[in-house]
């Protein structure tokens, strides 16, 4: 039996329930129905532009609505999503297109196309007009295959060039759908979207909302870097899901406001280890439940409950997500006999994992 990829599993929901909200963001707001009509008229227009299956289409759009009507549309006319960090200098911003092979790139009002220092082969397109050009009931999509590319997500090139990580409709969907019957997601849940498209672990805040019928909900915009702003984003929206680093937060267990975010019911933290002391730091204010996770670009579907929390030292982390396959790339002493022998380097393997970097993939 073929299972469905995430869009599919979103369209699904905008048949379900198509005037529930599918984005809050600040006072805006955008229903399934909404969403679905937008993200094919951009499906549409791309398609036009020549947008075939597995082009990459670089996003260059502020988070809101907009920035999500054009994830689902990029992927509806085939194509692949590259995100661009609107903070990175024009010359990484022009080599990471260039390497991608991007052809298109979505912008807002924020940026113009004259503001922007692109190969001259590049079309930069704004979200608002590609969704007002495009037909509202294109029904051509393309349907998302599993070794199909998702997206794209540029190391930070501080060891040499930066390389592109593709992540596979099969990988991400594999996550997702994980993630969402793991932490018992639902319609009822807010899961709080404020980490940036350039970080791989926003795909998780956008796309797990949207196939539970629940809305992507976006936070302040320094909610990412705040911890003051963190703890007024998921009060103002109720937030029920948040994720974080143990860097932000040890900030967020400082903030007096945190007892005060009743709605809040799960904290999931990733990319650092996670020390025993500072969950115990925050269950002692709030009533919620931690859970140690890892990032999905390379291993999407590595994350791993908290059953408690030891008294001291590292929360473990656990190998038994769902798809994934663990290798044993190397050991420390070849000659100890495998009970005891000591295993530095494990590789993730099966759908969860990471399909290859820019050059690489076949």
């Amino acid at each position: 039996m073929t299972t469905s990829m995430l869009p599919e599993l979103i369209l699904d929901q905008a048949r379900e329930c198509p005037e529930a909200p599918a984005v809050l963001s600040g006072r805006s707001r955008m229903t399934y129905s909404e969403l679905e009509r937008s993200a094919r008229r951009v499906a549409h227009a791309l398609t036009a532009r020549g947008a075939g299956q597995e082009a990459v289409v670089g996003v260059l759009i502020s988070p809101g609505p907009d920035m999500v009507a054009a994830l689902l549309g990029i992927w509806l006319a085939g194509g692949c999503y590259l995100p661009l960090d609107p903070l990175a200098p024009p010359e990484r911003l022009r080599r990471v297109v260039e390497l991608a092979g991007a052809r298109i790139v979505l912008t807002d009002d924020r940026w113009p196309a004259g503001k922007l220092e692109l190969p001259a082969d590049v079309t930069v397109s704004h979200v608002a007009e590609l969704a007002a050009s495009g037909t509202p009931g294109w029904s051509a999509e393309r349907t998302a295959r599993p070794r199909q590319a998702a997206y794209m997500i540029f190391t930070s090139g501080s060891t040499g060039t930066p390389k592109g990580v593709v992540a596979e409709h099969e990988g991400i969907a594999n996550r997702v759908r994980w993630g969402v019957r793991a932490l018992g997601l639902s319609a009822a849940d807010r899961v709080l979207q404020k980490t940036p498209l350039t970080f791989d672990a926003a795909a998780w805040e956008i796309f797990a909302p949207l196939i539970c019928g629940a809305p992507v909900t976006f936070g302040r915009p320094d909610a990412g870097r705040d911890a003051g702003e963190l703890i007024a984003s998921i009060r103002e929206q109720s937030a029920t899901v948040v994720q974080v680093v143990p860097t932000m937060l040890r900030l967020v267990a400082e903030e007096p406001g945190l007892g005060l975010c009743r709605s809040l019911r799960l904290i999931c933290s990733a990319g650092e280890a996670l020390h025993a002391e500072l969950c115990q730091r925050v269950l002692a204010v709030a009533d919620v439940e931690i859970w140690n996770t890892y990032g999905p670009r390379n291993a999407r579907s590595t994350s791993w409950p908290r059953a408690s929390t030891p008294p001291s030292g590292r929360v473990r982390c656990r190998s038994d997500g769902p798809s994934t396959t663990w290798t044993t790339c190397s050991s420390r002493r070849a000659r100890e006999p495998p009970a005891v022998r000591t295993y530095r380097n494990c590789a993730p393997g099966g759908p969860g994992s990471a399909a290859a970097t820019t050059g690489t993939r076949r």
